[in-house]
């Protein structure tokens, strides 16, 4: 049953990795045999901005409790004007808020304001696995997971569900840009709301979002 639990978890992942370019990497106690391989900490590659004053990275930390259930504990850490690294962000596993999270800094915005991350919100023992944005403020030195799947499908239609396939990056106004695609039901089947593939525009300054293809630089 273990196995076929991490088999389902694992497929559900691969479905929020569709597009090239996920930052937020697949951590587990478990191997791919869905055999209990032991804890396992993972530090990703530390993301500098251009003027190389900010940096940050990620730490996840997968390990199992007295039960033998698997949990993942994933921190953010970012420096500022070159000083020591400060822990920014942390998320225990939680039944609400996923049991096999995972983070992955993307980049920093370029007016050095915005730090734009991958947050992968997966279960462990579930099929439920998604893709969410966190993005960490230096100004205010402050961290927010603003509802972007949500505004994006008030635009599309009461009708639109969408999936975040993955935090690209920003473009030249320190907007972040988001690649998002319809999600399909347990039968395959989508809304049609969006045809394959479409750019997303966030802008952490503002709070909203919009289609990229309706804005010009």
């Amino acid at each position: 049953m273990a196995k076929l639990l991490l088999l389902a978890l694992t497929t559900a992942v691969a479905s929020a990795q569709q597009s090239s370019g996920l930052h937020a990497p697949w951590v587990s106690c478990f191997d791919s045999d869905g055999h209990f391989a032991g804890p396992k900490n993972v530090r990703t590659e530390t993301i500098m901005s251009s003027d190389g004053r900010l940096r940050a990275y990620a730490e996840i930390s997968a390990a199992a409790d007295a039960q033998s259930n698997c949990g993942n504990t994933v921190r953010l850490f970012v420096s500022l004007n070159n000083r020591p690294f400060k822990l920014a962000f942390t998320q225990a596993p939680s039944e609400i808020n996923g049991t096999a999270d995972s983070l992955g800094p993307v980049a920093w915005s370029p007016n050095g304001r915005w730090l734009a991350v991958e947050f992968g919100i997966w279960v462990y023992a579930g099929d439920y696995a998604s893709l969410d944005l966190l993005v960490y403020d230096a100004q205010h030195q402050s961290v927010k997971t603003p509802q972007v799947i949500k505004q994006i499908e008030r635009r599309l239609g009461k009708r639109c569900e969408a999936d975040l396939l993955s935090v690209v990056g920003f473009d030249s106004r320190s907007r972040i840009v988001l690649k998002v695609a319809d999600r399909p039901d347990e039968e395959g089947h989508t809304s049609g709301c969006i045809q394959g593939t479409a750019d997303w525009l966030y802008d952490p300054a503002t709070g909203s979002a919009s289609p990229r293809a309706a804005e010009r630089n």
